[in-house]
């Protein structure tokens, strides 16, 4: 059996085909992997039911902040402070209706620090690590008790432990701030009356977790 010409010249234009398809393939092999971004981190409020947390109102439900970020304000006769976050209350369906809430970690992270300190009482601080490898430090304090350890991982949701009165010194009520600073070295920092120093070392936790929840 003998081949024409042009079935010779169709074979011919085959095989440069198939040649030029492989190399395609090689470069494509030859190319790196475009590492995916990481997915951005996202924050909830610590205190709350489940259906309210998920919900886009903060505070959630029922509860408000006392105080609020950046607010100067005294208590009787100490000096004047300016706040570094949130003191979270809940009056409703009762007065002290916060009392003995559970606490919950607002976004994953790890447990700097879970203990009793003077003023602040049982306080939890866990840091954060946002997609671009920013270190947040939420602190949750003046609890009634605390149900994880220093060095636990723990993830959006996790109930950490139960609102307190500072070992009876204080309202009930959540302490909550956000910081920028690393507060797994001091966890009573405290700036005073210094709102520059609170404005720079601190984040608004409702603005912060409003944007990232």
């Amino acid at each position: 059996m003998t081949t024409s010409p042009a079935q010779i010249q169709r074979i011919r234009d085959l095989a440069f085909q198939l040649y030029a398809e492989l190399a395609d393939f090689q470069t494509l092999l030859s190319v790196p992997d475009v590492p995916m971004a990481p997915a951005r981190v996202r924050f909830d409020a610590p205190v709350g039911t489940a259906e309210e947390r998920a919900s886009a109102q903060l505070w959630p439900g029922k509860w408000f902040d006392a105080t609020g970020f950046a607010k100067r304000y005294q208590v009787g006769t100490r000096p004047w402070y300016v706040h570094t976050g949130a003191d979270l209350n809940l009056n409703f369906p009762a007065y002290n209706a916060d009392a003995h809430a559970p606490v919950y970690a607002p976004a994953d992270g790890t447990v700097a620090v879970a203990d009793l300190l003077p003023v602040w009482g049982k306080i939890v601080v866990i840091k954060h690590v946002l997609e671009d490898g920013t270190a947040v430090y939420s602190r949750l304090a003046h609890l009634e008790r605390f149900d994880v350890v220093k060095g636990q991982i723990v993830t959006r949701g996790y109930l950490l432990g139960t609102v307190g009165n500072a070992e009876g010194t204080q309202a009930w009520h959540l302490h909550y701030d956000l910081a920028k600073i690393d507060l797994s070295e001091k966890p009573t920092d405290w700036p005073g009356d210094d709102e520059p120093r609170v404005r720079r070392d601190y984040y608004d936790p409702l603005t912060f977790t409003r944007d990232r929840h």
